[in-house]
């Protein structure tokens, strides 16, 4: 497996925040794909890409958006397969798709079938690019294209607070948070469900489970964790709970396969359960 990745443009980090490009040399057979708390762009360049379903394995949209999933689910490539993610806020996700698109938690969004003709000349541009640089340019275009200059629309608050759990910039309780939004707990629980359909308590847990993820790996791709995510949690067994509890895996099952398979993606994870 061969990982590219490549941080996004100043200007568009409030809409995006980096690029990660997988290929693999071999068939990867069956791997786990974990709890994720951001909106994720899912581009699929070579061999599709199936999530097991009712018995069998339902085939992702070659082009598709990704909402909050708090589960951990078993993948199937058929094939070599060859991805491009893009790592979204969910102010970026709202360019694509209405916020009530990604209210239900696991959505994946065909985006040819809303975007029409622009997701398919989008996705034919990627797939015909050569080089990972090149996708990443082709991506970062199409975004700045979506957004208008100087553009200041309100985008509500509950966005700007789920960015902001998912990156780590406000630590805390969920009543602390809503104090520094200056906004009633139970007002703030309201919003996200109506908004993300997920309540915030959840998206800060698995929030706290991808950042401890990251800290955990030991071949990680992109930029470390500036302090230790364990001070997120109340002692050592709540930390060691949480992960088994979201993943189905110990902390140290985690690193150790992550430090067998050689791999540096953070959400999925080589091998059946």
């Amino acid at each position: 497996m061969h990982v590219c990745w490549q941080p996004a443009d100043a200007d568009l980090r409030p809409f995006l925040t980096g690029m990660v490009e997988r290929c693999d040399r071999v068939p990867a057979g069956l791997s786990l794909e974990l709890p994720v708390g951001r909106p994720l762009l899912h581009v699929t360049l070579g061999a599709d890409y199936g999530f097991a379903q009712d018995g069998g394995f339902e085939c992702m949209p070659h082009l598709s958006l990704w909402g909050f999933d708090a589960r951990t689910r078993v993948t199937r490539p058929e094939g070599c397969l060859h991805a491009l993610v893009a790592v979204l806020t969910y102010r970026g996700a709202e360019l694509l798709a209405p916020r009530i698109a990604l209210s239900a938690t696991g959505t994946r969004l065909d985006l040819l079938d809303r975007l029409g003709d622009n997701g398919a000349r989008l996705l034919h541009r990627l797939k015909t690019a050569r080089l990972f640089a090149e996708r990443c340019a082709i991506l970062q275009s199409y975004f700045r294209g979506l957004v208008r200059p100087g553009d200041v629309r309100p985008t509500g608050y509950v966005h700007e607070v789920a960015d902001c759990m998912t990156s780590g910039r406000i630590p805390g309780s969920i009543a602390a948070i809503a104090r520094h939004f200056e906004v009633n707990e139970r007002t703030l629980r309201n919003h996200f469900r109506a908004e993300l359909g997920v309540s915030p308590k959840r998206m800060l847990r698995v929030a706290r489970l991808n950042r401890s993820m990251r800290a955990l790996h030991p071949l990680a791709w992109g930029e470390g964790e500036e302090h230790d995510v364990r001070l997120e949690f109340f002692d050592d067994a709540h930390f060691h709970n949480e992960f088994r509890l979201l993943t189905g895996l110990t902390p140290r099952d985690f690193q150790r396969r992550k430090a067998a398979s050689g791999d540096t993606l953070i959400y999925s994870l080589p091998g059946a359960p």
